[in-house]
């Protein structure tokens, strides 16, 4: 059995991952063969814990990461080819959805696991069972006697991502759907399979997003020109402010003139000019009556602006003298 001297604690966020191995002396490894002691285990989530619950399908909300420190004695191999190592990993396979895909016990979010290399991070063999997230290989797979290992392990592992909608604000403890714990064995050992803690819930807390429009064009002005100046363009923004992430929406719809080019492009008709408006963000002209999407991640919602370009063309015959485009904007966000 695995002796736990500590427990799984909140520390400072882990962006790396790392496994170093190095002898220890015997008093350092009061272990039976194929078994380890772990000390100064951290578990942390690295990300935001307070979330607009409009943030879009596709969005990584944070990693999750752990540390901790091992001795490990290795089994004495003489011969064969299966070497003298243990398998660091978590019992997940109950929660395993495709891929590197984990179900959590709330709809809307999963686990995906972070690969590393081939004796790294992923979703591997690990005591014996397939579909567990393997964390680390402590040994050489070597020939020899009975050797003890000690050492560090340190891995950011798992994104937590956005795959549905999440409805009702609240703060929810997340975790696998099936309960998980760590484990350290042999792979090609069943058993033992030798537990180390159970894996941590991490809590997140889902807003109702709240925006507010800070400032807003009234009039793109393009003064005095002539015909062979044409095309002229005009820069104007929305001004958002955001408690959290969000999609915001934008609806421009002519109050006179003709449509043309499937929606794309407003016929002033007395002027023989035409008005088309680029979305800068997209990079794409607008369909009027159209909405326009803009994300708006969690660091960017303080301040945020929906930036579109307007385009003024000839049309097939220019007419002198002041004209006026008139285009209204609706705007929603959630």
């Amino acid at each position: 059995m695995i002796r736990r001297p500590a427990t799984l604690l909140h520390g400072l966020a882990l962006a790396a991952c790392l496994l170093q191995a190095l002898p220890a002396r015997a008093d350092e490894c009061p272990v039976e063969p194929n078994q380890c002691y772990f000390t100064n285990q951290q578990f942390t989530y690295d990300g935001e814990r307070y979330i607009s619950a409009g943030l879009p399908v596709g969005s990584v909300l944070g990693t999750l990461n752990l540390s901790l420190d091992y001795a490990c004695r290795l089994q004495e191999y003489l011969s064969g080819e299966a070497g003298r190592y243990i398998v660091l990993g978590i019992a997940s396979e109950a929660s395993h959805r495709q891929g590197n895909d984990f179900a959590t016990n709330i709809d809307g979010l999963v686990y995906r696991v972070i690969p590393s290399g081939q004796d790294g991070v992923g979703v591997k063999q690990v005591g014996g069972v397939e579909k567990r997230i393997q964390l680390g290989v402590v040994g050489d797979r070597s020939l020899g006697p009975s050797q003890c290992v000690s050492g560090s392990l340190s891995n950011s592992f798992i994104e937590v991502l956005k795959n549905g909608n999440i409805d009702t604000p609240g703060t929810y403890p997340v975790n696998f759907r099936e309960p998980a714990l760590f484990v350290g064995s042999r792979w090609n050992n069943t058993p033992p399979a030798y537990p180390i803690d159970p894996f941590p819930d991490v809590a997140l807390t889902f807003l109702p997003t709240t925006c507010e429009m800070t400032d807003a064009p009234t009039r793109v002005d393009f003064g005095s020109f002539s015909k062979n100046q044409l095309p002229l363009q005009r820069r104007f923004e929305f001004h958002w402010q955001c408690d959290g992430g969000a999609v915001i929406r934008t609806t421009l719809s002519p109050a006179s003139g003709v449509l043309t080019e499937n929606g794309s492009a407003l016929l002033h008709e007395s002027a023989g000019l035409l008005l088309k408006i680029k979305d800068l963000l997209n990079e794409q002209y607008v369909v009027f009556n159209q909405p326009v999407e803009h994300v708006v991640r969690s660091p960017r919602s303080l301040g945020f602006d929906t930036t579109f370009e307007a385009e003024l063309l000839a049309g097939a015959e220019v007419r002198p003298g002041p004209f006026e485009f008139v285009v209204l904007y609706t705007t929603e966000y959630k």
